[in-house]
């Protein structure tokens, strides 16, 4: 049995709460367990270039992530001498949204936007980059909402609701949703983007200590998409004041 009597396959209590900043055209505060994540969004138009001013020509909007941690986030301090490392860490994190959001959003119906999203880590006990991208993913629809609510798109230009859940081996045993020492600890640690169809968007695996085979990575690959659902049930709820994805505004 896991820390608080969690079964191997059982993910950690989900706690969302959107729209949780005043001022962000999007924003949502995730706890997975110990973990918690606050995004905000924010939504800029592009400066034109003098090139540019014809109107035929479509500029696709873009995403951009930054990732902050507090520095007490993790059971030690972050210190100043480790900042490089610790900067690296952010922006792989920052990456990873960037490129998993980008794939799901229809760039060309936010034409000429920057989509910016400021990911704070208020506490890291784990499963680090999957309540990032959650709490990301329902952030930017709440904004992208906002701006089709009030005629600024035609549509929720966001295609598919997409999480990332962590799964390891540690000790023989396949886990999911990983905490801050399982993940010190494990043999096998990966994460799996998934939209809501099952599709993958992205993947990664490191070894720690020995190397890995097929066989475990489809493991942990089939307890990924098994259990995936509930982090996306999870947004669905969230987002349930909100319009549909397939609903559409026309003009």
């Amino acid at each position: 049995m896991r820390e608080n009597n969690r079964n191997n396959n059982e993910i950690r209590s989900i706690v969302i709460e959107p729209n949780c900043n005043t001022y962000a055209h999007g924003s949502c505060s995730i706890k997975m367990g110990n973990t918690h994540v606050i995004s905000t969004v924010t939504i800029e138009s592009m400066p034109l270039s003098q090139a540019n001013q014809n109107p035929q020509y479509i500029i696709p909007g873009e995403v951009k992530c930054q990732v902050t941690k507090l520095p007490r986030a993790t059971p030690l301090r972050r210190k100043k001498q480790d900042e490089e490392i610790n900067k690296y860490e952010d922006v792989s994190i920052a990456v990873s949204i960037e490129k998993a959001l980008t794939s799901v959003i229809n760039l060309n119906e936010i034409a000429s936007k920057k989509v910016i999203i400021d990911c704070n880590i208020i506490q890291d006990d784990g499963s680090l980059i999957s309540a990032s991208l959650t709490s990301s993913w329902i952030s930017t629809y709440i904004a992208f909402n906002e701006l089709m609510l009030n005629g600024y798109i035609r549509m929720n230009p966001i295609t598919h609701i997409i999480a990332t859940i962590s799964c390891g081996i540690k000790n023989g045993n396949t886990l999911v949703d990983l905490d801050y020492e399982e993940e010190r600890t494990s043999q096998l640690l990966s994460n799996f983007t998934l939209t809501d169809k099952g599709q993958i968007i992205d993947m990664t695996s490191q070894a720690n200590g020995m190397p890995f085979n097929a066989i475990d990575f489809m493991k942990l690959l089939e307890l990924a998409q098994n259990k995936i659902q509930e982090l996306i049930n999870s947004q669905q709820i969230s987002i349930g004041n909100y319009t549909k994805i397939e609903d559409k505004v026309q003009y």
